[in-house]
């Protein structure tokens, strides 16, 4: 249902846009260019996402030093 939901906007949005005056050159050539609705699912290497597990640690760590409390000396000096 909620795919055809997504159908049904997609055809009026195409449609709107179709309608519209202008350059046909620019105008996409089908519904499908215009908005494709298949689900492709991106796939990310083993490399890239131990790179950012390590990424995200170091700033965690740098967040968390940042976070403590600063230690402020009140005593003046003479």
């Amino acid at each position: 249902m909620e795919k055809e939901k997504w159908r049904h906007t997609r055809l009026i949005a195409f449609e709107s846009k179709i309608g519209a005056h202008l350059n046909p050159k620019t105008l996409p050539r089908s519904i499908e260019r215009y908005m494709p609705l298949n689900e492709k699912k991106s796939v990310v290497s083993d490399e890239i996402k131990k790179l950012y597990l390590q990424r995200m640690a170091e700033y965690n760590a740098k967040k968390a030093q940042n976070a403590q409390p600063k230690v402020v000396n009140l005593k003046r000096s003479k």
